[in-house]
């Protein structure tokens, strides 16, 4: 059985698995239980409480996204390749 991973954004710095991980906009993966404390604290960014994925996005806003990363053809890409551009982008990284 799979621990449950939640994307958080911190609003402050915090200690994370022992390990303190600063402030950025960058997502941070932890366990849903750890965000849920986080979130209790006042640790995470209330505009990333509610988490956004890829499939949620508009094709227009993954096009734009996958033209900024440098993805070429990504205007002539359906959502479902554009997603799968930029989460396999994304892993590379």
């Amino acid at each position: 059985m799979s621990e449950t991973k939640e994307n958080i954004v911190l609003a402050m710095p915090a200690r994370i698995n022992g390990k303190l991980v600063p402030v950025t906009d960058e997502p941070v993966s932890v366990s849903a239980e750890v965000a849920e404390q986080l979130r209790a604290a006042g640790a995470v960014k209330e505009q990333e409480q509610k988490q956004r994925t890829l499939n949620d996005l508009k094709v227009d806003e993954l096009k734009t996204i996958a033209t900024a990363k440098g993805i070429e053809g990504a205007d002539g890409m359906k959502k479902a390749d554009l997603v799968e551009a930029l989460e396999k982008l994304e892993a590379d990284q």
